[in-house]
């Protein structure tokens, strides 16, 4: 079984110190066994239940990909650290310019796993393009204040040499 088609999600609800490897055993649609590395026996939960183990709360999900095909059969999700993970991907990551002069960069991840690199580039992708667009926004929303601001100090000006003009007027 491959990182993208996993028929369950494993979510932590505290800080992973150290990776271990959880098992999992499918047992209905509503229902599922799980063991943790030094437990002898099986326990069930429903899904989507927040459930107590020796590392810490977690949560078992049924993803997209689970069918009924799953039930019974034994599926092991390896637990690692947040900081592990992050330094194998970066020991993986390479980045290369394409030309010289050019505004393009071409990365490649090396892993194990081609669809956790693919999915990982992907992501990367799209957090980079998200900063520009919020960078792009952020500086829009300040030329159009300083805009708004010049406008409304210009016009202030404008009304007091207009308030002149009519004084000038009316002496005259």
């Amino acid at each position: 079984m491959l990182f993208n088609d996993r028929p369950v999600t494993v979510t932590p609800f505290e800080e992973v110190k150290s990776s271990y490897t959880l098992y999992i055993r499918p047992h209905s649609e509503t229902d599922v066994d799980f063991r943790c590395p030094g437990d002898t026996h099986w326990k069930r939960t429903k899904y989507g239940k927040t459930v107590k183990t020796a590392y810490g709360p977690i949560r078992i999900s049924k993803s997209d990909n689970f069918d009924k095909g799953f039930i019974g059969e034994e599926i092991f999700v390896n637990v690692i650290p947040v900081r592990s993970m992050a330094k194998r991907l970066i020991g993986g990551l390479h980045i290369v310019k394409d030309q010289k002069d050019a505004n393009v960069l071409r990365l490649t991840l090396s892993s194990a796993n081609p669809y956790l690199s693919a999915s990982t580039l992907n992501a990367l992708i799209a957090a980079y393009n998200q900063h520009s667009i919020d960078d792009k926004n952020r500086i829009a929303r300040n030329t159009e204040a300083f805009i708004v601001d010049r406008i409304a100090a210009l016009s202030k000006d404008l009304g007091g040499i207009d308030s002149q003009i009519e004084r000038l007027k009316i002496l005259n």
